[in-house]
């Protein structure tokens, strides 16, 4: 991005434990579709965007792309503009 402008894109991504159609989901399979659908949602919302989209609205792209993916493969997962404070948190650029 090259607009100058600066924007913190929080992403708090909640997982069900357990769901009907996925049964158990450990913390780490959690974590890998987690990841999964993040490298996907860049690759789709923030990688194409042109250099002047404004932050902002690139992190609402992408933070809908994230919400989207990941409810196509577990069920009842969401994805919020904020983050509990009681999960640790990981910081990624872009």
């Amino acid at each position: 991005m090259t607009t100058g402008d600066v924007h913190l894109c929080v992403v708090g991504i909640g997982m069900p434990v357990e769901t009907e159609l996925n049964g158990y989901i450990s913390p780490w399979d959690a974590a890998e579709v987690a990841t999964d659908c993040i490298n996907e949602a860049t690759a789709l919302a923030i990688q194409p965007a042109p250099p002047d989209v404004p932050s902002a609205l690139a992190c609402t792209n992408f933070r809908d792309t994230v919400h989207r993916l990941l409810r196509e493969k577990v069920v009842g997962s969401r994805v919020k503009p904020v983050c509990r404070k009681d999960v640790p948190t990981t910081r990624i650029g872009f």
